[in-house]
């Protein structure tokens, strides 16, 4: 058997007006023991600054993306669309 490499999960966090569950969630995907993933957070338009509650979050594997609002569904599929996971029909 070959010895293939650990797939990539994609975490797609949508988030409207941050708090700190935000961070929470961030911590508790971290701290999982498989390893090989990306977090994707989707701002859905928040009034607050996203980045401000990210700023104690180290971790490289995450990505921000900013939506004007519309709605979590949006949000979401922008995320999921975006991610390393997709495979891409041309």
């Amino acid at each position: 058997m070959k010895n293939l490499p650990s797939p990539l999960i994609s975490v797609v966090i949508p988030v409207y007006n941050p708090d700190e569950i935000l961070i929470e969630t961030i911590q508790s995907v971290l701290k999982q023991t498989y390893q090989n993933f990306e977090i994707i957070i989707v701002d859905d338009g928040s009034a607050t600054d996203i980045v401000s509650y990210l700023e104690q979050v180290t971790d490289k594997r995450f990505i921000i993306y900013k939506l004007q609002h519309k709605n979590a569904n949006v949000a979401r599929n922008y995320g999921v669309s975006h991610s390393n996971n997709v495979t891409k029909i041309t």
